[in-house]
């Protein structure tokens, strides 16, 4: 579910809200330095808040660093 404007950037939204939900398969690791990379890829169902419902790719890509155990 996402929501408002983006962080990063000036992409302008023509919904104020949309979601998606499906399965998604991919890989996440934690390196011993602490840095955790997460890839992930699938399809699911997409909505929106004028009712409009549709099938697409759902991609994701997510770095990080673990701070503790």
């Amino acid at each position: 579910m996402q929501s408002g404007k983006p962080i990063i950037g000036n992409l302008e939204y023509n919904e104020a809200y949309f979601g998606a939900v499906g399965p998604v398969w991919g890989l996440q690791r934690y390196y011993n330095s602490g840095f955790k990379l997460d890839l992930n890829l699938g399809g699911g169902y997409s909505f929106n808040e004028s009712g409009e419902s549709y099938f697409s790719l759902l991609i994701g890509i997510r770095l990080g660093w673990l701070l503790s155990n």
